[in-house]
């Protein structure tokens, strides 16, 4: 018998690789959210950029979204949410990520280093809390 560790991996029947599954935890969307709904009773503004939507259709028809979407403004790695506070020039963003497993990619890092050059508040958050903990400390909430 051969060790588990020897063999091949799987392929589904049209020949294709199995797709790893995710780690466990929370998921992005739900986390992002909750956190949206504790921004706004706050009472701070917040939007979604909506750079990791899901996009139906097949392959090429994707490409093509994504060709018009780049066009439109889409940059790679741009932050999930922008909250505005409530004096002038209170402008942060929020990079959400899953509770596990929720790496910053090459382009979001660029971002979180502009963001925090030009000195706008930026954080990564996994969770409400670590969101609440990140707008607190950019002295937003009396």
């Amino acid at each position: 018998m051969t060790a588990w560790y020897l063999k091949k991996p799987r392929e589904h029947a049209t020949g294709a690789k199995r797709r790893r599954r995710k780690a466990p935890g929370a998921l992005e969307r739900p986390i992002q959210r909750s956190i949206i709904e504790l921004i706004e009773t706050l009472g701070l503004k917040v939007a979604a950029v909506p750079n990791a939507s899901k996009l139906a259709g097949d392959a090429a028809n994707r490409a093509k979204l994504i060709a018009a979407m780049k066009k439109d403004g889409l940059r790679p790695g741009f932050p999930d949410l922008i909250v505005m506070g409530r004096k002038p020039g209170q402008i942060g963003v929020l990079e959400c990520k899953r509770e596990k497993d929720g790496r910053l990619s090459v382009e979001q890092k660029e971002w979180r280093d502009f963001f925090i050059e030009v000195g706008h508040p930026w954080a990564c958050v996994t969770s409400v809390d670590e969101a609440l903990a990140a707008i607190k400390s950019w002295g937003w909430l009396a």
